[in-house]
């Protein structure tokens, strides 16, 4: 072992680190090397090359992480890759600390290149922490390892040409411990390795060359925004559609070099939420939160000895509810007490308007994001692969189509879509017996939307409603939007919009009970959407005249979190009100001639089941009357 840690010593002794060079000369081959190699310290590693100053890497409170060197370990020409493996040595001038375990500290790298050698796809894979400086220097210098996956049947191994190995890197995503998203820093390098070390090659002397030239990358600020109108989707009652965007700017140059915007690759996580209960009294709200996370134990119906239950999501012609929690719910009081269609045996949030009218009351994005980030009551399911947080918070499904957890996507611009409404689907008949004659707006289709659009000056020059629905962004955020349009311009960008997901949001009044009672009507609402957590945008494709040029994007990523909404208003349809009465007088004039000889067919019907009802107690009194004269 220790002829084996100088052996590995010997080798980063030879290992050029300045960020131009990288040449490591082996000795032997053997498959222990390499797990050695993982264990030697960072510091031992850069402080016995020759080419290393430990006084050009001070510490800088202002200093951003940033790559010494990209290292190509144990490539082999003549047996097994077995010592195979890429690693990396950071600079951490500030001394962040970094958060070892997490799963978000990644590399990107080109995975793909089109005939002409150029990098035309990318992938984020997944770092591996090392070690880290010490004492004078702890958390200067950190050492990671690429963590290499099979994509489309092939590794890094297979990718690689074996005269030249080339690795494309455009950034590196750190997570410090202290927060829930991690950073992406910009590395722009392409490393090319030619030759072998001694003892992987058929030379008797290591051959092995490396050089590295500049990778043309994107950085991009991203921002997210929602979209949600106050329409019925064609999902039916208390559902509507929502399309989660974002938006960045792009530098003018490259739109004039590269052409139009055509396709947007990216990588978030998706989840569904479980139902969100929004109350208007506190006191409901302090109450049910002592229950959060604990399954009533009689099947979620009814708990006398918990407060508080609701309801919510009234059908209009039938005698229940969509949800409860700890409540029988009937609209009729002929029918005994029922359980709603759907009822909840767990409730994982609660929300309170703190007694303000519930009408427009919306729970913002950040606030949804820090419950879930903080909400540590229970973790039936586990954990989600991303910042801890607790799976009960989440479906075990996603919307119709969709992927629950890690998606990978590359939507192209001419990839159109439609947002279809409750009318799209459903006739007149099923509003009038979904609603009566009380319905919120349930026509609105929106057709053939591109998933990207390049904004104009021209599109904000309407009132900030117009533009959020031409647009297709939040109300809410179309000042700041303006405001980041017109400084980007400035800057020399163009701003695009990117809708990357289209999901369904349902949102539903109802009404507290308690103790078996209920409360009130409105006094509390329910929803249920999709977020989206750690969306990064993985590469930009540009396309003029058909010719492709794939830039790699520098960006950290972001959630995505539409508000909490309240459920639509309904308005009285007195179009379909007149329409019932005029369609009701028409058959009375077409039926006027019948209606005697109708009544009289009715009367007689009534006369005979009068008779039939009238039988048994007629039999029964033949039988008394019978007993008395015998007696």
């Amino acid at each position: 072992m220790r002829r084996l840690m100088f052996l590995i010593l010997a080798i980063v002794l030879l290992c050029g680190v300045i960020p131009t060079q990288s040449v490591c000369v082996y000795a032997e081959n053997s498959t222990s090397y390499i797990e050695a190699y993982e264990k030697t310290n960072v510091f031992d590693d850069l402080t016995s090359a020759e080419n290393f100053n430990v006084n050009n890497y001070p510490e800088n409170k202002n200093g951003q992480v940033s790559i010494i060197n990209f290292v190509e370990f144990g490539y082999s020409s003549t047996g097994s890759q077995d010592n195979y493996g890429l690693f990396i040595y950071l600079y951490n001038p500030q001394k962040l600390n970094i958060d070892k375990s997490s799963v978000q500290n990644k590399i990107q790298m080109a995975i793909g290149y089109n005939k002409d050698g150029v990098p035309n796809n990318y992938f984020k894979f997944q770092l591996q922490f090392l070690n880290a400086s010490q004492e004078e220097y702890e958390n200067l210098f950190l050492k990671f390892k690429v963590v290499d996956i099979e994509i489309e049947g092939k590794t890094f191994v297979d990718r690689v040409d074996k005269e030249e190995r080339r690795y494309d890197v455009s950034g590196i995503e750190i997570l410090q411990s202290s927060q829930n998203l991690p950073t992406e820093y910009g590395i722009g390098g392409t490393w090319k390795f030619t030759g072998y070390s001694k003892g992987f090659g058929d030379e008797e002397e290591s051959t092995l060359q490396a050089t590295v030239n500049e990778l043309e990358t994107i950085e991009l600020e991203v921002n997210s925004t929602y979209y949600r109108p106050d329409v019925v989707s064609s999902l039916g009652m208390f559902h509507q559609n929502t399309i989660n965007s974002v938006y960045f700017a792009v530098d003018n140059r490259l739109i004039e070099e590269y052409g139009k915007l055509q396709k947007i690759k990216a990588e978030w996580y998706e989840y569904k939420t479980t139902p969100i209960a929004v109350v208007k009294d506190n006191a409901v709200k302090e109450a049910l939160t002592e229950y959060l996370g604990q399954t009533i134990d009689n099947g979620g119906r009814y708990d006398e000895d918990i407060p508080y239950g609701f309801y919510a999501g009234k059908i209009n012609n039938l005698p229940t509810f969509d949800y409860s929690y700890n409540a029988w719910t009937s609209s009729v009081g002929l029918i005994s007490p029922q359980p709603a269609i759907n009822y909840l045996e767990k409730l994982n949030y609660i929300f309170s308007s703190n007694n303000a009218s519930l009408t427009d009351f919306e729970i913002k994005e950040q606030d949804l994001l820090n419950y879930i980030y903080n909400y540590d009551l229970s973790y039936e399911s586990g954990k989600l692969p991303i910042n801890n947080i607790s799976a009960d918070l989440f479906q075990d499904t996603v919307d119709d189509g969709r992927i629950k957890g890690y998606n990978l996507k590359e939507i192209d611009s001419d990839d159109k879509f439609d947002m279809l409404s409750y009318d799209s689907n459903h006739s007149w008949w099923d509003k009038l017996l979904n609603y009566g004659f009380w319905a919120p707006e349930t026509d609105g289709d929106l057709k053939n939307i591109s998933p990207i659009q390049m904004v104009n000056e021209q599109d904000l020059e309407q009132s900030d409603e117009v533009i959020s629905d031409s647009l297709l962004i939040n109300l809410g955020d179309v000042p700041e939007f303006k405001t980041y349009f017109f400084e980007q311009k400035l800057l020399g960008k163009t701003v695009f919009i990117f809708r990357f997901a289209q999901t369904d949001y349902y949102s539903a009044s109802g009404a507290v009970m308690s103790n078996g009672s209920k409360i009130s009507n409105g006094d509390m609402y329910l929803a249920i959407q999709t977020v989206f957590f750690n969306f990064d945008i993985i590469q930009l494709t540009f396309n003029r005249e058909g010719n492709y040029t794939v830039i790699p994007v520098v960006a950290d990523p972001i959630n995505v979190i539409p508000d909490i909404t309240p459920p639509l208003t309904a308005n009285f349809d007195w179009l379909r009100l007149i329409l019932i009465i005029l369609i009701v007088i028409v058959l009375i004039i077409i039926l006027a001639p019948l209606l005697p000889t109708i009544f009289k067919g009715l009367w007689e019907i009534i006369k005979l089941l009068f008779k039939i009802i009238s039988l048994p107690f007629k039999w029964i009194a033949s039988l008394i009357n019978k007993g008395g004269k015998n007696k």
